[in-house]
């Protein structure tokens, strides 16, 4: 028999896959020893960058030749097809439902194990057979025996699986981010919109790679996809690695998610939401005057970090009947109920003329906003007008010569 002989081949494409491979176990170290936040879902997205790593790694070796050194490591990243969709869906579930219970994750990872059983018949192949194979990138012309049985099958699970969990994560973030606006008085960094963005912009990577592969008949044409699609999980590494590392914990130990239903809308949605709650608009008139005289005495709203169970915890009533009296009551979300405070703080703070030289960031700071954008975009929201705009309008109000092209009166 014949032995294969592969040259060895490096490039520039080469050096990109392993400086992307060696960068996903580098992420996923730094992540579990050094981030420190949100523990628990960093694992989840640890597994998943160590997953994209050895898939980069194992194409390098592909790529160059090198897996001749090491043949028994060809095709071993297949499996690992199956641990992307479980665990995005687990890293968001367990950003956003922390104190729900993790029991029975572990079999969202029963299938990786089966794949090993259905893959067994590629396993048993001579590097020859494995390596024309892999180099078709899985594409039918290149199936030899059995394979012709399991890899469409394989190929067909894998790519379901992570197709029913990217819809599951989806929900899932859009049901954190209708939360959000009854949990937070701020969104910087808890919508998780950069996964948002993520998920959509890999959806559509995976379907046009999946189109080629099954519709398009030029190898060529396939493995040029296949490469962009290795460029893009390089950039999917860089991206998801220092996303994890920048996100905090969303929710604080002392508070939970659960005992506020998410999702505040119209009338009919509210009736719906609380429909068992034991509130009666006495009560809630009640609340709603308290809450009022707290707002206005004590400026809770300053507080940049200020969230529901907080402000709720001040009231001496339950977060659950506080969001109520706000959604049913007042026809207001709490996001919106403590941005109007805010930027109503930050309208007199803006129209006082001893604070003519106060910067519009240290305006947005003193008046309970995380950072700069968020004020612009709250501000313009009520107003109409941006912070610039309204401070020089209320400086022409005090001096009209200030309003005249000459400036003189």
């Amino acid at each position: 028999m014949v032995e294969l002989t592969i040259p060895v081949i490096y490039s520039f494409y080469s050096s990109l896959l392993l400086l992307g491979g060696v960068q996903g176990f580098v992420l996923a170290f730094v992540l579990l020893q050094f981030a420190g936040k949100p523990g628990h879902a960093n694992r989840y997205l640890a597994v998943i960058l160590v997953a994209l790593g050895a898939h980069t790694l194992h194409q390098f070796l592909i790529t160059t030749g090198y897996i001749t050194w090491v043949k028994p490591m060809i095709g071993l990243n297949l499996p690992l097809e199956y641990l992307f969709g479980p665990c995005i869906y687990l890293y968001i579930k367990a950003l956003t439902q922390p104190k729900k219970t993790q029991s029975g994750e572990l079999l969202h990872f029963v299938p990786v194990a089966a794949s090993l059983l259905l893959l067994a018949p590629f396993y048993l192949l001579d590097f020859g057979g494995k390596w024309q194979i892999i180099t078709h990138n899985l594409a039918a012309d290149s199936w030899l025996g059995v394979t012709k049985l399991i890899l469409p099958l394989y190929i067909v699970t894998a790519e379901a699986s992570f197709a029913a969990y990217l819809f599951a994560s989806y929900r899932l973030l859009r049901a954190h981010q209708r939360r959000v606006k009854d949990y937070f008085s701020y969104a910087e960094k808890v919508t998780l919109s950069w996964l948002s963005h993520f998920l959509g912009v890999f959806a559509v990577f995976l379907g046009i790679f999946i189109v080629f592969l099954v519709f398009i008949e030029s190898q060529g044409a396939v493995n040029h996809i296949a490469d962009g699609l290795y460029i893009f999980t390089l950039f999917a590494i860089h991206y998801l690695g220092i996303g994890g590392l920048l996100q905090p914990t969303i929710y604080p130990q002392s508070e939970t998610p659960g005992t506020v239903p998410s999702g505040a809308g119209s009338t009919t949605k509210s009736s719906a939401k609380y429909k068992k709650s034991a509130l009666d608009r006495d009560q809630q008139t009640r609340i709603s005057q308290r809450l009022r005289q707290l707002m206005d005495q004590e400026k809770p709203y300053l507080n940049a970090d200020l969230t529901l169970p907080l402000l709720a915890q001040a009231l001496s009533v339950s977060p659950n009947y506080l969001s109520q009296t706000l959604n049913e009551h007042l026809d207001v979300s709490f996001f919106e109920f403590v941005a109007a405070y805010r930027i109503s703080h930050a309208r007199a703070l803006l129209a006082d003329p001893a604070n003519s030289n106060m910067a519009i960031l240290d305006v947005a700071m003193e008046s309970g906003f995380n950072s700069r954008s968020a004020f612009y975009s709250a501000f313009k929201n009520h107003t109409g007008m941006t912070p610039a705009q309204f401070k020089r309008e209320q400086a022409e109000n005090l001096d009209p010569a200030l309003s005249s092209p000459t400036g003189k009166r």
